[in-house]
């Protein structure tokens, strides 16, 4: 991976487009100054005074700090706060993350055989789609994000090469995500590598697959113990542990006057204002959108459906498998506009850990990457007729 040429100008370009919040200005929206930025000082200034932040008396009359999800008080890259200042340490925590997301999905396509090119394409269109960028505002599902690629390159490679090293790397990017603290995204990548592992063409039955999977997930809770289990006996007094009224559930639906937002950037008006004013879209859903863009591209888009329909770099059943992932993910995030929705909220466990439907969209994030990485050998070829007539056209004419 380190000798890729790919990779590296990956990296460069998020460094460069990230380059603001590393000189001069910083990230702020909603949570990050409001709850996130300042449970990050309070651990470091702990740790400072050799002392364990058990208890934060700071918040709500006081409440525990380890224990408390939100705080991702064990998420490794933590240690920025103890050797940065403040503010340089939140802006490099989330550059990083991105850079993380880019090199994951990068990984993610070599693993399953892309070229440098493809894989250069599944990192940026995760990297840079609408949906992942607005989650630096999401500190906790940011801090997940960047695992899920890992995770199902790390399970493919574990069925198809079955090397120590591979179950490793797959435990330890799951147990990352769980530390970082994205419940709904961690659980969302490890069903989608569980899946992949048993269908991923190998020599290696049914029974051992689910082995694999089930030895996967069980080290992975197993290493993050010290923190899931605080914070599950402190869930159980959230008032987040119960489920939403229904019409507060589906107040962030995605309506289906903003799905042309999935190629047509701010399609509602921009956001950077932070005025509601600007926002038209609020007059079709709940005020200021929870995510803030649900953007993909015409060109990743359209990428995507090669790779579905017309690449081969990924067995059928294997792209099946990632449509699904996108059909329901954009199919769920309608909410409240689905005729059996409200049986869903009702009926589903667990449903209720999205808390709103247009986070379903987070099903089609390493999907449509994926897909749009080897949708470029497909692109590839369908394009080549063109340049050699184009060639042939241009030498034409110059002789005449």
């Amino acid at each position: 991976m380190l000798g890729e040429r790919g990779l590296w100008i990956l990296v460069i370009c998020i460094i460069i487009f990230f380059s603001p919040a590393l000189f001069g200005s910083t990230f702020f929206f909603r949570d990050l100054y409001l709850l996130f930025y300042g449970k990050k000082l309070f651990l470091a200034t702990a740790l400072r005074h050799g002392e364990i932040p058990l208890w934060d008396p700071l918040t709500q009359g006081g409440q525990p700090f380890l224990g408390q999800p939100g705080n991702v008080a064990f998420y490794p890259l933590n240690i920025l706060f103890l050797i940065l200042p403040g503010v340089a340490a939140l802006n490099v925590l989330i550059v990083l993350q991105f850079i993380l997301c880019g090199a994951s999905a990068y990984f993610l396509g070599r693993a399953v055989g892309l070229s440098q090119a493809g894989a250069f394409v599944s990192g940026t269109t995760y990297a840079f789609c609408g949906y992942v960028l607005s989650a630096a505002s999401l500190l906790v599902l940011m801090q997940s994000l960047p695992w899920a690629p890992a995770l199902l390159a790390s399970a493919h490679l574990l069925i198809r090469e079955r090397r120590k090293r591979w179950l490793v790397t797959a435990v330890l990017a799951g147990a990352m995500s769980i530390l970082g603290g994205g419940a709904d995204m961690t659980a969302i990548s490890f069903a989608l590598a569980a899946m992949w592992m048993l269908i991923v063409p190998a020599e290696l039955s049914i029974a051992k697959r689910a082995a694999l999977a089930a030895l996967v997930g069980a080290l992975m809770i197993g290493l993050t113990l010290i923190s899931t289990v605080p914070a599950l006996e402190v869930a159980r007094s959230s008032s987040r542990q119960q489920k939403l009224p229904y019409t507060t559930f589906v107040q962030w639906s995605v309506t289906p006057q903003r799905l042309p937002e999935l190629i047509v950037p701010r399609f509602f008006g921009p956001t950077e204002t932070l005025a509601r004013s600007d926002y038209w879209g609020g007059r079709y859903e709940y005020g200021y959108p929870y995510i803030i863009s649900i953007y993909f591209g015409t060109s990743v888009l359209l990428l995507a459906a090669a790779g579905a329909f017309l690449s081969q770099m990924l067995p059928r059943r294997c792209r099946t498998l990632l449509l699904v992932f996108i059909a329901a993910g954009i199919a769920f995030s309608l909410g409240a506009l689905l005729p059996f929705f409200h049986f869903i909220y009702a009926h589903v466990p667990l449903i209720g850990s999205l808390r709103f439907p247009v986070k379903s969209l987070e099903l089609t994030l390493v999907p449509m990457a994926l897909l749009a990485g080897s949708g470029v050998a497909a692109a590839t070829a369908a394009a080549r007729p063109l340049v050699i007539a184009a060639v042939v056209t241009a030498a034409a004419l110059a002789v005449l």
